[in-house]
């Protein structure tokens, strides 16, 4: 059933604005440690266009994840999604998975196993793989990647420490270092066959050890990867290239046999089995949280000079506008979009606004619309003909893909001032599921309170609801 086409009688004669002003002395968590956030830090969120949900309505399908290395054909699909989400090729990712299978079985918690120092490593939330001295805590190659020189360990290390609280433990934060380092190479990846791209990987990528290079005109020295079939033709040449090669080609053939999961599925902790999404909105995976008091931006300015200027409000003061719509934007994007890219680009554009006394109050309502079109999403400004249709106007356009960026005033999840949120799907049961910057976090409601607090102000005469999509 098509939405019809109501009037909104908007109120021209003050300043439309959401307040959301919270006191500055309260205390907050700095950093959300959970799934979403390890989720969306590593750029798991992707559209789905293709159905509702993770599993089309189903409520009851478990998907295991295991670090165990006997055991890795979900580790190969997570894998296999992710690199195919990435923008590889399914022969550039074959060719990656093989690389992993020889290198680790694709087990994020692998050290190498020819040290025997590394027997008594445990690789848990609490390792680290670069110590105080600035020196490694293993010897050999470590991860699905088997990473393994100082630089590229750090630079991991570096990399979880940004996002998942150091933890390098988990395979969504390999992945997603894996993806950057493989940046560089993705163009040839994706243009060329399963057995160029695998030797691609293995001698530029993971650049085989000393051992592989037993003479002169060993793989090392092989400059035109279109070659790899020398050490086909000529195994002599280098007889442990040989052998490592063509173990990764296998792996590569055999991935060609699997399909890749859902990732919404996915607990990308250290192990267990979450169900299956229940969002009626197309956009699989977990969601984000951002705080506005977040010590990373909170402290950050919100006004016309930008977030290093002097005139406005902290972002954790009154930029519930601003993180709202980032958390609505990093998942509609796949990539991380921060409460301090929203709140300056808004606030250089005005959007946070002064009441009738001239003090700096919240984000006007035209903010939506504002930050939608400098990150390239669709907006659209939703009405409704009475307030009991509202709910069922909202549901249509989660179910069509929008997200609903909206403010009201009153109980949870709202606040007396005046608050932003964001919608973004509905759970099982009925209930929308709501981006919210305070303290609470991210929460279902009852659709029926967040109607509410949308009108409570100004009942139908003005009200704000708008949606974004991609």
């Amino acid at each position: 059933m098509k939405v019809k086409k109501f009037f909104n009688v908007f109120i021209s004669s003050f300043l439309i604005l959401t307040f959301c002003l919270i006191s500055p002395t309260a205390v907050y968590a700095n950093k959300v440690d959970s799934l979403s956030d390890k989720q969306i830090n590593s750029h798991i969120i992707f559209y789905d266009p293709g159905g509702f949900g993770a599993c089309n309505g189903a409520t009851s399908t478990y998907l295991s994840f295991t670090n165990n290395p006997n055991s890795n054909g979900d580790n190969q699909s997570i894998a296999l999604a992710f690199l195919l989400n990435k923008g590889f090729t399914t022969n550039a990712a074959y060719a990656i998975i093989g690389n992993l299978m020889a290198e680790s079985h694709i087990n994020p918690l692998a050290l190498e196993k020819k040290y025997p120092e590394n027997k008594n490593i445990t690789v848990d939330d609490n390792f680290r793989l670069i110590n105080t001295s600035g020196e490694k805590t293993f010897k050999g190659g470590f991860g699905i990647a088997q990473w393994t020189s100082k630089g590229r360990v750090k630079a991991l290390q570096d990399f979880a420490n940004s996002s998942n609280d150091g933890k390098v433990n988990n395979i969504s934060v390999q992945l997603a270092f894996l993806n950057n380092e493989l940046t560089a190479y993705r163009t040839r990846l994706n243009s060329t066959s399963l057995e160029e791209a695998t030797f691609i990987v293995f001698r530029d990528y993971e650049t085989p050890a000393s051992s592989y290079q037993t003479t002169a005109d060993g793989v090392d020295n092989i400059q035109d990867p279109k070659t790899y079939a020398n050490l086909i033709a000529h195994p002599e040449l280098s007889k442990a290239a040989y052998k490592a090669f063509t173990t990764r080609l296998n792996y590569a053939k055999q991935a060609a046999g699997i399909s890749p999961v859902d990732l919404s599925q996915v607990d990308f902790g250290t192990g267990g089995v979450i169900q299956c999404s229940y969002s009626t909105s197309p956009y699989t995976g977990d969601f984000p949280q951002y705080y506005q008091s977040d010590s990373r931006w909170g402290n950050l300015m919100y006004g016309p000079d930008g977030i290093h200027g002097k005139t406005g409000t902290s972002i954790s003061e009154s930029g519930c506008g601003p993180t709202s719509f980032a958390m609505l934007a990093t998942a509609l994007l796949g990539r991380e979009i921060l409460p301090s890219d929203t709140a300056d680009v808004a606030g250089k554009a005005g959007q946070h606004a002064k009441d009738s006394n001239g003090n700096w109050a919240g984000s006007s309502w035209s903010i939506t619309k504002v930050l939608a079109e400098h990150y390239g999403l669709q907006y659209k400004n939703i009405t409704v003909r009475d307030i009991g249709d509202t709910v069922n106007v909202i549901n249509e356009a989660l179910n069509d893909g929008w997200m609903i960026h909206t403010s009201g005033t009153g109980a949870a999840p709202f606040s007396t001032g005046g608050h932003y949120i964001g919608i973004y799907g509905r759970s099982e049961d009925g209930k929308w599921l709501i981006a919210d910057s305070t303290r609470r976090g991210n929460k279902a409601y009852d659709p029926t309170a967040v109607v509410n607090g949308i009108f409570k102000r100004s009942g139908m005469s003005s009200y704000n609801i708008k949606g974004i999509k991609r």
